[in-house]
């Protein structure tokens, strides 16, 4: 373990200095990261506040929550371009994917009527949703219901399947 040590020593005084072997490598050990750490976790205590073991779809806050803070890095993200041939800074595209998956999580959360104008027009022409007056009321309702699930059916479909397919280009 010394040896390792000592090797590893050696590799950063030829490779940055003594400077950095013996002030700014502990430093950064013993300070930096460690305070980076603690303010991580205070940052992330109110998300983790508001969570309840019951509700399933809080994992969706923990989510939403880590991909603000990557889309924060990436929008200011003045380093990463889409190619060598093209100068176009990838970190703004990314973040602008990322805002299109927070949207979908955030109608996950917040909007539990996927399908308002529908309901407003079925109230406007039938009265209360839940107790049909006839069977083309029953059959708009039905229908209604079937394109709400669809559609957040997609809103997670959406989730997911841009997480995962797009989460190493986001994070590399």
């Amino acid at each position: 373990m010394f040896q390792r040590w000592i090797a590893h020593k050696k590799y950063r005084i030829e490779t940055y200095g003594w400077l950095d072997a013996f002030i700014y490598e502990p430093f950064e050990d013993m300070v930096e990261i460690p305070c980076q750490k603690v303010w991580s976790i205070i940052r992330w205590i109110p998300t983790l506040w508001s969570l309840r073991d019951w509700e399933g779809t809080d994992v969706l806050e923990v989510m939403d929550y880590q991909l603000s803070r990557t889309q924060n890095v990436l929008q200011n993200d003045p380093n990463h371009q889409v190619s060598e041939t093209d100068e176009t800074l990838s970190g703004p595209i990314y973040a602008k994917e990322i805002q299109e998956v927070r949207d979908a999580i955030h109608r996950l959360k917040h909007d539990n009527d996927y399908c308002r104008q529908e309901w407003d027009a079925y109230d406007k022409k039938y009265g209360n949703k839940w107790k049909p007056i006839n069977k083309k009321a029953e059959k708009e309702r039905d229908r209604i219901l079937k394109l709400m699930e669809e559609r957040e059916k997609a809103d997670y479909d959406k989730v997911f399947h841009d997480v995962r397919q797009k989460v190493q280009s986001w994070w590399s």
